[in-house]
């Protein structure tokens, strides 16, 4: 595994089998950007790719893309840690801008092509 941090819309898929975890990092133009860079990048390459989007605000987007496929959609539990994390962060809103629960909505998808 590989961990690269820059910008996702430019950044060349690696040859292969290749797994995305995204965490809502997008509104909607960026989303469908980044979604058409994937796209043009699996029409060159050869393997697998497959996206796993918690928090997946812009589900929309991705129904809307030709060659992805969903595979699952559903809530996944949060862990304890993640819980603290929250509760942490909710005590630093001023304005009630974030809301906590005990799940997260989460969908996984393969790009068929």
């Amino acid at each position: 595994m590989k961990i690269i941090c820059r910008d996702a819309v430019e950044f060349p898929l690696p040859a292969g089998p290749c797994l995305a975890f995204i965490f809502n990092p997008f509104g909607a133009p960026v989303m469908r950007r980044l979604l058409t860079s994937w796209r043009k990048g699996m029409a060159e390459r050869a393997g697998q790719l497959d996206l796993i989007y918690v928090n997946n605000e812009q589900e929309c987007v991705l129904e809307r893309q030709p060659g992805f496929v969903r595979l699952f959609l559903g809530q996944i539990r949060r862990s304890r840690e993640d819980a603290i994390a929250d509760h942490r962060i909710l005590a630093n809103q001023p304005d009630g801008e974030y809301a906590s629960s005990n799940v997260e909505d989460c969908s996984i998808w393969r790009w068929q092509g």
